[in-house]
C-alpha cells in the first residue's frame, strides 16, 4: 500500500471515531469524558468462556470482537464486545505446525511480559482485513486465521524467539523478535510484512536495545516497545530512535495504541496508563485506568475507545468503557464538630441520569467508608451541590474524603480532600512548673471543658523511659478555661522530664504538648559505714555503699596506719573510679603492702561537684561538661563533696614460712627419695623439690615436683621418689615452700648415686627431669616416679606423728597423734598398694 493510502486509512479511521465520541456527547459539548472502573467477563477453567492465564488479546473494530489468548488452555477464544457471548474458538488445529503449543523455556526479559500474543488487521481496505495473527510460541511461528477462525497461512524463519504481532493502519504486520546483545550493543530484529493474503517479507530494523514481549504503531507508523521492561522506546518506520523513554514505570507488561486518537496505552500490572497521542506527555500519563491486578495484556477498540486487559492471576478480562461520566468536583468541607462533619461537592450530570452519588471517607486516601449525597444530582447539565453528612467519627483526627458519581457509562471519582475534627476537649496548653526539687515538681495546665463533665491528669516520663501519671482529677464542666496544677513525684535527680497536661470527656482525650523540666544536681550520698575482709597480714579488701545520686561521682578510699586519720602520717588513698547510677550502688577496693599487726583506719570520699552555669562570663566545655568560665565568668554549683564515717581493721600478723631439706635415702644407680621438711605457719601454700647436676655455687636446678603444702600451723614433711638418674653422678637438691606471704628455700643437700659414671661428661643438669613453671597455689604433677595415694598418706602419716612429738607432750601429744591417725589412715586397696609400693621401694 503507498504512503497515500496509509494516510487515507488513517483518515477514515479518525473520523469514525469521531463521530461515535460525537454521538456519545451530544446534547453536552463541556461534557467530561473519560473511563470509569473496569467491569470484568470471565471465569477460572477449560470450558467454554473460560480462562487459564489470559494473555494476548486483539480486537476486531468492525465487529467489535475481542480475541482473547487463553495461554493455560493453548486456545484463542473471541467474545462480543461486552464480553457477554463467545463467538467461536480456535487452537491451531489445521496449521502446519498443528495445534498450539507452550514455550520450552524463556529468558529473563520474555519473562517481563507473555510470549502468547496476538494481532487483528482492522484495515477495512486491506485483503487482509479481519485476519487474525496468532503467535504459536512453542513453535516460534505465527498462523494466520479468518475473523471465524479458518486456517490461512503461516510465517516462519524466524531467527530469536517472538516477542510479539502488531498490524498497523495500512494493514502491514509488524514482528518483533528477542534482542540480542552483540559487538554494536543489544539489539533484534523487527521484521515487516506486506497484508496481502500470503503476507510478503518487505522490510527489517533492528533498534539497539534489548526488549520486553510487546508492540504496538500509531497512525504515522511510529513503533512502540518496551525498553527491557522499564521504559517504551519510541522509534520511525525505518528504526530511527525517536524517543528512548516515553515512561519509567519499571513493569511494563503490554502496548496498544488508540487507532482513532492514537493514544498510547501501556499495560503496567496493576493499571492501565494512557498517553497523549503519540505517546505525549512522555513522562506522565493523562490518566491511569485503575482496579486491575497482574494484568499481562491491553487492546484498544479504536472505534468505541473501549480498553480491555487480561488479568493473569484472576483468570478475567477487565473492560474499561469510554465514555461522558458525570463531571465531579470535591468540595471543602462545610462544618466540623468532635465526631461528625459535614461535606460537600459538586456533580453536573451532563444530561445523563447520574445512577449514584457517593461521598467516600476514611483514615487515608484508601477510604474504606461511604455515604450517599443527601439529594441526587439527576440528569441536568449545570452543576448541582450536594452534600452528605459523615457521623461516627472520632476526636481530634484526620479524615480523607472525595465526591463519586456513577452514570450508565461508569463512575467519576473527585479530587481527595481532608479535614480534621475537633478536639475531644477544647483548648488544652501544658503551661510551666515551678518549686522543682530533686525528687518533686508541680507543673500546670489549663484547658476549656466547654459544658461537657471534664476530667484530666499529668503524664511524665524521661525520654526513652516507660510514661507515669498523676491522679485523674475533676476539671468541672465550665464554658471558660480552667487553670490546673498536679505534684509529681519519685523524680530523679539531675534528670530531664517531658509532661503535659491530658484532658478527657465523653468524646475522648486531648493532649497538650510537651514541655520539659530539669531536676537539680544533688550531693551524692555515703550509705552507712565502710567495712573491711578478707584481712591478710599484707593486704584487706574495702567496701561501701554509695548513691551517686544519678551524676557522676568519683570516689576513692583513704587509709593509713593509724587508729584515726586525724594527724595520721602516711595517708594512702585508692584509685579515683566514677559511678553516675541512681540509687544504691555497691563498691569495693583492695589495698595491699600493709604492716602485719597494724591497726589502720579508713573512710569512703565521694564527689560530683561540678559547674552548673556561668554568671557574666563564657562557659567553656569538654565533652559535654563545664569545665571552666572565662570572661570573668563565676561558675555556679551544683552537687558536692562528701567524707563518709571512719573505721578500722587490723592486719594479721606476719607469716613466717619455712622449709628444710632432708637427706636422700634408698640411693641406687639410677634412682634415689629425697625429702623435705616445710611449714605453711597457718596459711595456704605449695611446696617444690628443685634438683640438678651439683657443681657448687652454680649448680642449676630444676623443678622437678610441686604440690599443696596444705595451711596449716606445723611442719609437714614431703618425700619424692626419684628414678631415671645417671650412675656415678653427684645431684644436689633443695625444697621450697612458697605463699601469699612469703616464701622459703631450704638448704642444698647432695647424694652420688651408685656405680661408674657414664664414659661421656656428665649434663650441668638433669635431662630427663623438666622444670615446669609452678601456677600458685595448683599443684603440678611430679615428671619422675609419682607415688601412689597410699604412699603419700603414709609419708603424710610420718610427718604428722614427728610433728605431734616435736610440738605437743603428754595428753596433748596423745591426742595429736590420734587425730593424726584419722586422718592419714590408709583402708582397702590403698593400704595394700602403699604396702606393695613401699616393699619395692625398700628393694630398690
Amino acid at each position: 500500500m503507498t504512503s497515500g493510502n496509509k494516510t487515507m486509512g488513517f483518515i477514515t479511521r479518525t473520523v469514525l471515531a469521531t463521530l461515535a465520541i460525537v454521538v456519545v456527547t451530544a446534547g453536552s459539548a463541556a461534557a467530561f469524558t473519560g473511563y470509569g472502573p473496569p467491569s470484568f467477563f470471565g471465569a477460572a477453567g477449560s470450558g467454554t468462556g473460560q480462562f487459564s492465564e489470559p494473555a494476548g488479546l486483539g480486537v476486531d473494530e468492525a465487529s467489535g470482537d475481542v480475541y482473547i489468548y487463553d495461554s493455560g488452555n493453548l486456545r484463542v477464544q473471541w467474545f462480543d464486545a461486552a464480553g457477554d457471548r463467545v463467538e467461536g474458538e480456535l487452537d491451531g488445529s489445521g496449521s502446519p505446525s498443528g495445534r498450539f503449543a507452550s514455550p520450552s523455556s524463556i529468558s529473563e526479559h520474555a519473562a517481563h511480559g507473555t510470549l502468547f500474543n496476538l494481532a487483528v488487521d482492522n484495515d477495512l481496505s486491506s485483503p487482509s482485513a479481519g485476519d487474525v495473527y496468532v503467535v504459536d510460541p512453542g513453535h516460534n511461528v505465527i498462523d494466520k486465521f479468518s475473523a471465524t477462525g479458518g486456517y490461512l497461512s503461516q510465517l516462519v524463519g524466524f531467527k530469536a524467539t517472538i516477542f510479539g504481532v502488531a498490524v498497523d493502519s495500512s494493514g502491514d504486520l509488524w514482528v518483533s523478535e528477542e534482542g540480542e546483545e552483540g559487538p554494536t550493543g543489544n539489539h533484534g530484529s523487527v521484521q515487516e510484512y506486506s497484508s496481502a493474503l500470503a503476507n510478503v517479507h518487505i522490510g527489517e530494523i533492528s533498534p539497539p536495545f534489548l526488549r520486553s514481549p510487546g508492540i504496538a504503531l500509531d497512525a504515522q507508523q511510529n513503533l512502540y516497545m518496551p525498553k527491557g521492561a522499564r521504559d517504551i522506546a519510541k522509534f520511525s518506520e525505518a528504526g530511527g530512535v525517536l524517543q528512548e523513554e516515553v515512561t519509567t514505570c519499571e513493569c511494563v507488561r503490554g502496548l496498544a495504541v488508540d487507532t482513532g486518537n492514537n493514544d498510547l496505552f501501556s499495560d503496567e500490572e496493576s493499571l492501565i496508563a494512557r498517553y497523549g497521542p503519540f505517546g505525549e506527555p512522555y513522562r506522565s500519563p493523562i490518566e491511569s485506568l485503575e482496579g486491575i491486578s497482574a494484568s499481562r495484556a491491553v487492546a484498544v477498540n479504536g472505534l468505541t475507545h473501549t480498553v480491555y486487559a487480561s488479568q493473569l492471576e484472576a483468570d478475567t478480562i477487565a473492560v474499561f468503557k469510554f465514555g461522558v461520566l458525570p463531571d465531579v468536583t470535591t468540595g471543602p468541607p462545610s462544618e466540623q464538630a468532635r465526631t461528625t462533619a459535614e461535606v460537600q461537592g459538586e456533580v453536573n450530570p451532563d444530561g445523563q441520569e447520574v445512577t449514584s452519588c457517593q461521598f467516600e471517607y476514611g483514615a487515608s486516601s484508601a477510604y474504606g467508608q461511604s455515604v450517599p449525597c443527601a439529594t441526587a444530582p439527576g440528569a441536568g447539565s449545570s452543576p448541582t451541590t450536594v452534600t452528605a453528612d459523615l457521623t461516627g467519627l472520632t476526636a481530634q483526627s484526620t479524615y480523607h474524603y472525595r465526591l463519586v458519581a456513577v452514570n450508565a457509562q461508569g463512575a467519576h471519582a473527585g479530587a481527595d480532600q481532608e479535614f480534621t475534627t475537633l478536639a475531644a476537649v477544647e483548648e488544652v496548653q501544658t503551661e510551666g512548673s515551678s518549686a522543682v526539687t530533686a525528687a518533686h515538681a508541680t507543673v500546670e495546665g489549663s484547658l476549656e471543658p466547654g459544658g461537657f463533665d471534664t476530667h484530666y491528669f499529668f503524664e511524665y516520663n524521661q525520654p526513652g523511659k516507660a510514661p507515669a501519671a498523676t491522679l485523674v482529677a475533676d476539671a468541672g464542666s465550665a464554658s471558660k478555661d480552667v487553670h490546673l496544677s498536679a505534684e509529681l513525684e519519685n523524680l530523679e535527680p539531675r534528670a530531664l522530664y517531658l509532661y503535659r497536661l491530658v484532658g478527657e470527656n465523653q468524646f475522648g482525650r486531648t493532649t497538650g504538648e510537651y514541655r520539659l523540666l530539669r531536676t537539680p544536681v544533688l550531693a551524692p550520698m555515703i550509705e552507712g559505714a565502710p567495712a573491711a575482709s578478707f584481712i591478710t597480714s599484707q593486704s584487706a579488701d574495702l567496701s561501701a555503699a554509695l548513691n551517686p545520686e544519678n551524676t557522676t561521682t568519683h570516689y576513692r578510699f583513704e587509709y593509713g596506719p593509724c587508729p584515726s586519720l586525724a594527724g595520721c602520717e602516711g595517708i594512702q588513698s585508692t584509685a579515683v573510679e566514677a559511678s553516675a547510677v541512681y540509687g544504691h550502688t555497691p563498691i569495693g577496693a583492695q589495698i595491699g603492702e600493709l604492716a602485719a599487726a597494724t591497726t589502720y583506719s579508713y573512710r569512703l570520699i565521694a564527689s560530683n561537684r561540678q559547674i552548673a552555669s556561668c554568671e557574666g562570663g563564657y562557659p567553656v566545655e569538654e565533652e559535654g561538661a563545664i569545665v571552666r568560665c572565662e570572661e570573668g565568668g563565676t561558675p555556679v554549683y551544683e552537687g558536692g563533696d562528701v567524707t563518709g564515717p571512719q573505721a578500722t581493721f587490723t592486719t594479721a600478723p606476719q607469716i613466717d614460712v619455712q622449709a628444710a631439706t632432708g637427706l636422700a635415702s634408698a640411693v641406687t644407680a639410677t634412682s634415689a627419695v629425697i625429702s623435705g621438711t616445710v611449714d605453711p605457719d597457718g596459711q595456704p601454700a605449695t611446696y617444690t623439690f628443685e634438683m640438678g647436676v651439683y657443681a657448687g655455687a652454680a649448680t642449676m636446678y630444676g623443678v622437678i615436683s610441686s604440690g599443696p603444702a596444705g595451711s596449716g600451723a606445723s611442719p609437714v614433711e614431703e618425700v619424692l621418689p626419684v628414678g631415671g638418674l645417671q650412675p656415678g653422678v653427684i645431684y644436689a637438691y633443695r625444697v621450697t615452700i612458697h605463699s601469699g606471704y612469703g616464701e622459703a628455700v631450704g638448704a642444698m643437700v647432695s647424694f652420688t648415686t651408685l656405680g661408674l659414671p657414664a664414659a661421656l661428661s656428665s649434663p650441668g643438669a638433669l635431662p630427663l627431669l623438666g622444670t615446669p613453671n609452678v601456677a600458685f597455689p595448683k599443684a603440678s604433677t611430679p615428671v619422675v616416679a609419682p607415688r601412689s595415694g597410699g604412699e603419700i598418706k603414709t609419708a603424710k602419716l610420718k610427718n604428722a606423728l614427728r610433728g605431734c612429738r616435736k610440738h605437743h607432750k603428754h595428753a596433748a601429744l596423745a591426742k595429736c597423734e590420734k587425730v593424726a591417725r584419722a586422718r592419714y589412715s590408709l583402708k582397702g586397696p590403698a593400704a595394700k598398694s602403699a604396702t606393695g609400693r613401699s616393699n619395692l621401694l625398700a628393694g630398690v
